[in-house]
């Protein structure tokens, strides 16, 4: 009797691993594949919202695979190198059948037109955080879709000119990036609509030193504007986490885009956030992966932003907060009572000068 329970048990034992190594590679083979392709590193902190807003958004799908790629073209560029990222990317994945690629930033995008067919097949593309962006930049290709990056250089200098009806220089700083380089156009095709008494100085990939240099001659009439990155001494790109750092002797207020830079010594602006880019672009992506045709997910060309200034710089620059508009976001502002309970307070007064009424 003994031995034949054990003969059941190891028959059954046996049974179990069979079972479990046949599912394994089924519920594999099952499992679409998406490739995340970011133009830049993960250190850069509009990568991973970008990432933070796909990863949330997918999350609950158990059955998606997800693969991650950073080119890091902020530090490396050059046709040599998108010729080695072809190499690698051609060897690494040429038993993998992706569903869809979420491409994040102008490169990627662009080393998903040259190469991506060639190295991946004719597959669906979603792409975010793209500058500038215009039909052409597609050449044709009708299995592209996405979000653009349209960040609202107009409403932020407008913003500039809300709190500093006085100033007279503004200081625009950005990059030879393809993005900088967008960023910059953006800014010249909105100064038009601006008095001629408000000088605009350009400044691409200036050194740090040399904006130091001026803080003597910088007052309170003048403002920065960054819609790109600073360079050090030795040549090489300032990460954006320091840019407010490195500026914080000038003593001038400083506006921004883009919600990862807000910081100390940041003033604030019109702002857009890499999370949103992702979350949209994953939306986009899981509805073509349920059967949607790529073509009739239409391409988002306007950036959700917001205003958003901070509380600290604006008391620094003696810029009051009670005449600023409904719309306008105020970060680290002191905590008030009355405020933040301020409906509480009202029913309270009233239920009390109700019963003294009565009494």
């Amino acid at each position: 009797m003994g031995g034949k329970l054990k003969k059941v048990m190891f028959s059954f034992i046996i049974f179990l691993f069979i079972i479990l190594n046949f599912q394994v590679p089924i519920k594999a083979e099952s499992g679409k594949k998406i490739l995340i392709l970011n133009s830049y590193s993960e250190e850069l902190q509009w990568t991973r919202d970008i990432q933070e807003g796909i990863e949330k958004t997918i999350e609950v799908n158990d059955n998606l695979l997800v693969y991650y790629e950073y080119m890091d073209l902020k530090n490396n560029s050059g046709e040599a190198y998108m010729g080695i990222l072809n190499k690698l990317y051609t060897e690494k994945y040429k038993n993998t059948k992706f569903d869809i690629i979420i491409c994040s930033d102008n490169d990627a995008l662009n080393f998903m037109i040259n190469y991506g067919e060639d190295i991946f097949g004719d597959i669906p593309v979603v792409f975010c955080g793209i500058n500038n962006f215009n039909d052409e930049m597609l050449q044709g290709k009708p299995n592209y879709t996405g979000v653009v990056e349209a960040i609202d250089v107009e409403s932020t200098i407008d913003s500039i000119l809300f709190f500093q009806e006085n100033v007279k220089d503004i200081i625009i700083i950005s990059d030879s990036m393809p993005s900088g380089k967008f960023n910059e156009e953006l800014v010249r095709k909105s100064i038009y609509k601006y008095s001629y008494d408000i000088n605009f100085n350009f400044y691409r990939d200036v050194d740090v030193s040399k904006i130091l240099d001026k803080r003597n001659t910088l007052n309170k009439e003048t403002a920065i504007l960054i819609v790109g990155q600073l360079k050090s001494e030795n040549g090489n790109y300032v990460p954006y986490d320091e840019t407010s750092v490195s500026l914080k002797e000038l003593n001038i207020p400083i506006y921004v885009c883009w919600d990862f830079l807000l910081s100390n010594n940041i003033v604030g602006g019109k702002v857009i956030d890499g999370y949103s880019q992702g979350k949209i672009a994953a939306e986009m992506a899981l509805n073509i992966l349920n059967g949607e045709n790529v073509q009739n997910v239409p391409i988002q060309r306007e950036s959700p932003g917001k205003f958003v200034f901070n509380y600290n710089e604006l008391s620094k620059y003696n810029i009051s907060i009670d005449k600023i508009p409904s719309d306008y976001n105020i970060i680290n502002k002191p905590f008030s009572f009355y405020n933040t309970y301020k409906i509480q307070i009202y029913i309270v007064s009233i239920i009390i000068l109700s019963l003294v009424i009565l009494i």
